[in-house]
């Protein structure tokens, strides 16, 4: 598995072969041809009291290894929708999750619903090439940028409509996160280095994100009752891959999960969601 410092030079490397067919200006002239963007962080805390789902398409991971072929990602897509997820997120990098611009092209073309483009994004470049691609959402890592970079990066993506999603792992990345500005903070539960997942890691996480930033809990949700346990520690939106790809029926898992995230146990908003969740030690009530 490569590091992050090697991450950020093999993706500037792909970037630079990209820029060198399509130049940096040429690509910002494109950006004024496409449909204005979706507001992603409204749509994912548009229910007060329950938690999003968002799908994810990804063919592999540096952890899991290869999940499917994904033929018709837009197929999938559609999927996703019709089960009840309010986004979806398509992985277009390439080495480490045989992900490609043309699977982002083709979901944008079947679906409606607000679309992140989930990357490694380490350059303003890749910010204007998915809003040409007609994202409304932008995946930045705290873990791979320095601190001046994901603010720049932060307010290139917000000054383009879009609204980043900036990925944590821990009550510093979080509150780095905060601080450049993000409106939308995935708390991810799996150790990147041991591949290990770990569900409590947004319990110990969220209570340093105001309740005006949205929270997305990201990987191990498995099904039902994970979607319902990340709710009620007081995230906003679940995003699952690995299991809606493995599954023979996506649609049909996405809808017992969406059941899940409109549970009458949980609270109104996030807050009292986590302070419920503290005092509570009556397990029965969940799905």
């Amino acid at each position: 598995m490569l590091s992050y410092p090697e991450i950020y030079r093999q993706t500037q490397t792909e970037v630079a072969l990209r820029e060198a067919t399509l130049p940096l200006e040429a690509l910002r002239e494109l950006t004024h041809l496409a449909p204005s963007p979706q507001n992603g962080a409204a749509v994912l805390h548009s229910h007060p009291g329950f938690v999003a789902v968002m799908g994810e398409i990804k063919r592999q991971t540096p952890t899991a290894g290869f999940l499917d072929p994904i033929e018709d990602p837009a197929a999938l897509a559609r999927e996703y929708v019709a089960g009840g997820a309010v986004a979806v997120s398509v992985v277009t990098e390439t080495p480490n999750y045989l992900g490609t611009l043309d699977d982002f092209k083709a979901v944008r073309r079947a679906v409606e619903v607000p679309l992140l483009r989930k990357e490694y994004v380490v350059t303003p470049y890749q910010i204007h090439e998915s809003r040409v691609l007609g994202a409304d959402m932008v995946l930045l890592m705290v873990a791979l940028l320095e601190p001046l970079v994901l603010g720049l990066l932060v307010e290139r993506t917000q000054s383009l409509g879009m609204e980043p999603l900036v990925e944590c792992h821990s009550r510093l990345e979080a509150r780095q996160a905060i601080a450049a500005g993000a409106r939308i903070i995935g708390l991810n539960a799996r150790n990147r280095e041991t591949g290990e997942v770990d569900r409590n890691n947004c319990e110990q996480i969220i209570d340093v994100i105001p309740p005006d930033v949205t929270v997305v809990a990201e990987s191990g949700v498995r099904g039902p009752r994970d979607v319902f346990n990340y709710a009620r520690v007081g995230a906003d939106a679940v995003l699952v891959g690995e299991s809606l790809v493995r599954s023979s029926d996506p649609r049909a898992l996405l809808k017992q999960m969406t059941s899940a995230a409109q549970h009458p146990a949980l609270r109104p908003d996030r807050a009292s969601r986590y302070r419920h969740h503290l005092s509570d030690t009556d397990e029965g009530d969940t799905p």
